[in-house]
């Protein structure tokens, strides 16, 4: 329904002096859509219909993976990790020498000549994003063994704080670290290696937290988290992922005059996004996400009915055969 939106009516829904941009945005989407259902956007050289996308096609193509892992998983559970420690090993190789010779600096990349190459050939590829998702399914096993294992791992105090040191330490590493590189020859091996392994460094830093309040050693962050609001966020966060680009870019087209940033403005126009983007994706999922399964069971329902007619009336009609 979004990319039957964005091709139809997105153009007609505001105006500014560079709204034609809306246009390139409903081309796309007449002329690519067929890359989003297919889940295959990330790998078509292409405009996007829905830019960001390209993680639904990653998130596709790794759970295809996902299902062959797990059937060796359960038959050969020690030989598989060590297989997927090795895919690990080996996307983390690929995305580091990419980077090293393509020279990508981690902050300025998006604003360069390179940015185009960038996206297409590291950004939005699964060989390079599979890492993080691979960290995912070991702590997904860990988890299974750890709720069938009678043992309890309770942590003392001390642990606990040295943990928590450790694992927000490195959080903040991810995300201030890039400050410190720039895009000087002296630097590509630092940028090179640092965009990987941030990565996984941070979706290994979730997933120990994760592990902590399965284990019972993180009470208020397990508490904090279990909180109901957060389910109601999470019903509505596939609808805000996909429209809040559109939002964005509908805002920043539309505008007359040029504006200054400063903290207070971009802290107001963020959480003026974030509540729109919630509102949108409420509407869109109260019409459309939410019905979807009840009109998936009736088609189901209704299809088995047709297939039971069908084969009663064939079983009448092999009788009467079988009688004459």
């Amino acid at each position: 329904m979004v990319i039957l939106m964005l091709a139809t009516l997105y153009t007609n829904v505001g105006e500014g002096p560079f709204w034609a941009e809306t246009s390139r945005v409903s081309n796309s989407c007449r002329d690519n859509w067929w890359t989003f259902f297919l889940y295959i956007e990330n790998y078509i050289p292409a405009e996007s219909c829905i830019p960001q996308g390209w993680y639904l096609g990653v998130d596709m193509q790794c759970y295809i993976v996902a299902v062959i892992i797990m059937v060796f998983l359960k038959k050969w559970s020690k030989m598989t990790l060590i297989g997927m420690g090795v895919l690990i090993l080996l996307s983390t190789v690929v995305s580091f020498w990419n980077c090293y010779i393509n020279r990508w600096a981690v902050v300025r990349v998006h604003f360069t000549a390179k940015a185009d190459d960038y996206n297409f050939h590291y950004y939005i590829k699964t060989y390079t994003r599979c890492g993080p998702y691979l960290i995912g399914m070991i702590c997904g096993y860990i988890i299974y063994n750890l709720k069938t294992s009678p043992r309890k791992y309770q942590l003392t105090m001390g642990k606990k704080f040295l943990y928590w040191m450790m694992c927000l330490t490195l959080l903040a590493t991810c995300i201030y670290l890039p400050l410190s590189l720039t895009d000087d020859d002296d630097s590509i091996w630092q940028n090179a290696l640092f965009i990987p392994v941030h990565r996984l460094v941070w979706s290994a830093c979730v997933c120990s937290i994760v592990l902590m309040c399965v284990t019972d050693n993180a009470d208020f962050v397990n508490s904090f988290l279990s909180m109901p609001i957060f389910q109601v966020v999470a019903r509505l966060s596939y609808c805000a992922y996909i429209v809040h680009n559109f939002w964005i870019l509908a805002k920043v087209i539309s505008l007359k005059t040029v504006v200054n940033y400063y903290v207070h403005q971009v802290v107001v126009d963020s959480w003026g996004t974030t509540a729109v983007s919630l509102l949108l994706s409420f509407i869109l999922s109260l019409m459309f996400e939410m019905p979807a399964p009840e009109i998936e069971k009736y088609c189901i329902k209704f299809v088995k009915k047709i297939f039971a007619v069908l084969s009663s009336a064939m079983g009448i009609k092999s009788k009467a055969s079988n009688t004459l």
